[in-house]
């Protein structure tokens, strides 16, 4: 079993951790990426002597003892690892401009939850309930907590699959609590409607247990775990991606890259987007007309518009937590369209030796694919002059509401550098640009629930689009996926030997 040949297509955060398990289980594992540079979302580059990241900024479950630290160590790199965790002190800071309300929300379970007593003194019965539902959710999920999986066992909590709207309706009543409560659902794309509870619970228990940065830029996790796979015999190959994937019967026979290559194994692992995979397939209905259907046609999350920020140097200070700007309570669950601007992120990622001041500051704006869809066709570098007008109207948008938090804002700016859906798409390959792959629907139960098998035999599935997105979650469906053919709790099994 552990002889087996594995290909991986897509070298983003699944497709690199997929192949970074089976190496150490000693199975020979080629990883071809596309682009010219692998890490998908997690890649990094440099303006002017600062580096910025593309994408996830905010990493969670690398505290000691949590399920992608274990995993990590189990690896046996965790010393490769450079990152700072928010143990104690403010995690999050939410900016309420409605009222010109600043709530700090202190990093553990307990601070949370202080927090939120603090600022609503009469809701202690409704957040400790809230608290305990959370729970409730994610003790039912055994590949969460790294526990052995339980064949045939289905969800018995009732909240699972309802709307976070519902779910956050359920236990609390006061209707401002609840929207604050929601904050968070910039990290997972959150729709208030059709979102699953489930989503809203992973993450929010996460956020609890601590969440941690990548000093020096998230690209730095991407080279440690290339230099893993090739240190035990795997290939990661760039600049060429996959243009074909040959089938015969129920199983894939061979790949062949832009380059003209012709590469087999025994089994085929994908972290791309599962429609852009459907259409590599030389016959795209072996995996069936609906299963295909399904998949090209269901929606994806929505993108970003990025600011990426370089700061004077002693300008700005430097914030161990995240923050979040809303225009008002109900704009928590608004999407922000046609230049309405009504809530982004911001954070200021830590380099190596950090000290008072920021180096660089981001600005995430949750954006909607449509805002760009006059210019989709368009490429890097050829876009109209339209486009770039657009861009410079949404920057000086949200640099103004900056200016409503810090008005010295505008003074200790160096440069700014900005990226727009279309940027993302372009760059990482990802359909519409998605923050967080699929839209999580309640209603759509493949989406919300996609497995890791596939109609093909020798094709699985990993990376954001299944199951939970963001770092944590998409390193434990890598986990799943590897199980998938190491067999059911290989892996688990020896974490839990290791303790």
């Amino acid at each position: 079993m552990l002889n087996k040949e594995v290909i991986v297509i897509g070298a983003g955060l699944g497709g690199l951790f997929s192949a970074a398990l089976l190496s150490k289980e000693g199975m020979k594992v080629t990883v071809i990426e596309k682009n010219r540079k692998p890490g998908g979302g997690m890649q990094s580059y440099n303006r002017k002597g600062a580096v910025f990241d593309t994408d996830m900024h905010v990493i969670t479950s690398m505290f000691e003892g949590g399920s992608v630290y274990r995993l990590c160590r189990y690896l046996g790199i965790l010393n490769d690892i450079c990152i700072e965790n928010v143990a104690d002190g403010i995690s999050d800071k939410i900016y309420v401009a409605e009222d010109n309300s600043v709530y700090n929300i202190s990093a553990g379970r307990e601070g949370f939850m202080q927090s939120l007593l603090h600022y609503f003194p009469d809701e202690e019965h409704d957040i400790c309930a809230y608290v305990k539902a959370l729970d409730a959710i994610t003790d039912e999920m055994d590949l969460f907590l790294l526990r052995n999986s339980r064949q045939n066992v289905f969800v018995q909590n009732a909240d699972f699959f309802m709307s976070v709207d519902q779910f956050i309706s359920k236990y609390v009543h006061n209707l401002k609590l609840r929207r604050l409560l929601a904050y968070m659902n910039v990290l997972y794309a959150g729709d208030c409607r059709v979102t699953p509870a489930y989503l809203h619970a992973v993450i929010a228990v996460l956020l609890q247990k601590g969440v941690s940065r990548f000093k020096g830029g998230t690209y730095r996790f991407v080279e440690v775990l290339v230099r893993f796979i090739q240190a035990h015999g795997g290939t990661v190959i760039t600049g060429e991606g996959v243009s074909d994937i040959i089938v015969e019967g129920d199983k894939v026979k061979y790949v062949k890259t832009d380059a003209g290559r012709v590469l087999s194994a025994d089994v085929y692992i994908s972290s791309i987007h599962p429609a852009v995979l459907l259409d590599l397939l030389s016959d795209r209905f072996a995996v069936s007309k609906s299963y295909y259907a399904q998949l090209q046609g269901t929606e994806d999350s929505c993108s970003a518009f990025i600011l990426n920020i370089k700061l004077k140097k002693d300008s700005f200070p430097y914030m161990r937590y995240s923050s979040y700007y809303f225009e008002s309570y109900e704009s928590v669950w608004s999407a922000n369209r046609k230049g309405a601007i009504t809530k982004f992120m911001f954070l200021t990622p830590p380099v190596q030796d950090q000290g008072e001041y920021a180096h660089t500051l981001c600005i995430t704006v949750p954006m909607d694919w449509n805002e760009v869809v006059a210019w989709e066709n368009s490429t890097i570098g050829k876009r109209s002059k339209s486009y770039y007008e657009w861009k410079d109207k949404v920057a000086e948008t949200v640099l103004s509401k900056m200016e409503r938090l810090f008005p010295f804002f505008r003074e200790v700016i160096a440069l700014v550098d900005t990226a727009s859906p279309l940027t993302i798409r372009d760059h990482t390959g990802v359909r519409h640009g998605a923050m967080c792959g699929y839209k999580k629907d309640v209603n759509n139960f493949i989406t919300s629930h996609l497995p890791v098998r596939t109609r093909l035999s020798n094709l699985l599935l990993t990376g954001q689009n299944v199951n939970i997105h963001g770092f944590c979650g998409v390193i434990l469906t890598s986990l799943q996926t590897c199980e998938e053919i190491l067999g059911t709790n290989y892996i688990i099994e020896k974490l839990h030997v290791e303790g």
